[in-house]
């Protein structure tokens, strides 16, 4: 019987580097990169002090079951996205996607500390931003999808310039929703920012309750909670990786699930997808 473990993952929830976790355990930068590849098992004072360290129990560090690449979870850090977390739960138990919501530029920059396996990015160029953050990058195209400003029931927007006379929750600075709203939105635009948050659907959430009149978030959102939408763009959301791993059985069950025309079409069905390039590789 073998150990599994789910350091990694626990690791980069808490924007843990290999380096800190080995301060916070009074363990050595090697002794953590070995135990996370699985070639070696930590004794019960090393799990104790990794549990401490991450604040999970150490059931949710290591378990018994069978190890392998296959079965290990691919850890996807980056972009918030409904069409995502929907795969992830219909690939399941089969292929493990652990989803960690940082945003895109964060997502990158976990990509290249090696906290992530993929990230998961809607940037202005997909490709130039993950050549500069990996020096043999690969994208896996996942969708196209729609983003657009998100209203209270009532409210119409019938131009962009409008904006200016709702109260607006936007998307945390660096996240690729933001970057998107920043470069679409006039700069001389007045913006009533009521809030900044995390995730589409805490935009959804403040516009709900009356704490803002719009916010910034997918078509997808707005199709799940009911809410008006004004259309900004369609844009590019893939998955950045290191040209290494495309090799790896779990990335080739992911390509092979963005294949399926059931994956796909329960996607689009959510509103504002188009998966017609899901699955496809690009070497920026």
């Amino acid at each position: 019987m073998t150990i599994a473990n789910h350091v990694k993952e626990a690791r980069a929830r808490r924007r843990l580097s290999q380096a800190r976790l080995a301060d916070l355990s009074g363990t050595s930068r090697q002794t953590v990169i070995a135990i996370e590849r699985g070639a070696s098992v930590p004794s019960v004072e090393v799990a104790l002090r990794f549990a401490r360290a991450l604040d999970r129990r150490v059931d949710d560090l290591f378990e018994l079951g069978q190890a392998g690449r296959g079965r290990r979870p691919l850890l996807v850090a980056g972009s918030d996205d409904s069409g995502l977390v929907l795969l992830a739960d219909r690939l399941r138990p089969g292929l493990l996607l652990s989803l960690t919501t940082l945003g895109s530029t964060a997502g990158l920059d976990s990509l290249r500390a090696g906290e992530a396996d993929l990230a998961a990015i809607h940037l202005d160029d997909n490709a130039k931003r993950s050549a500069a953050a990996l020096p043999r990058a690969a994208l896996i195209r996942f969708a196209r999808r729609e983003q657009g400003v998100v209203l209270r029931s009532g409210r119409k927007l019938a131009r962009l310039e409008d904006l200016g006379s709702l109260r607006l929750v936007l998307r945390r600075p660096g996240t690729g929703t933001r970057l998107l709203f920043d470069r679409t939105v006039p700069r001389n635009l007045v913006r009533r920012v009521a809030g900044e948050v995390q995730t589409h659907a805490e935009v959804a959430a403040a516009v709900l309750r009356g704490e803002a009149d719009a916010g910034t978030a997918t078509r997808a959102t707005a199709v799940r909670y009911g809410l008006g939408f004004f259309p900004l763009a369609w844009e590019r959301f893939d998955f950045a990786l290191a040209r290494e791993l495309l090799d790896d059985p779990r990335v080739e069950s992911l390509r092979a699930a963005l294949a399926d025309r059931a994956h796909r079409r329960a996607i689009e069905l959510l509103g504002g997808y188009d998966l017609a390039d899901a699955g496809k590789v690009l070497m920026p």
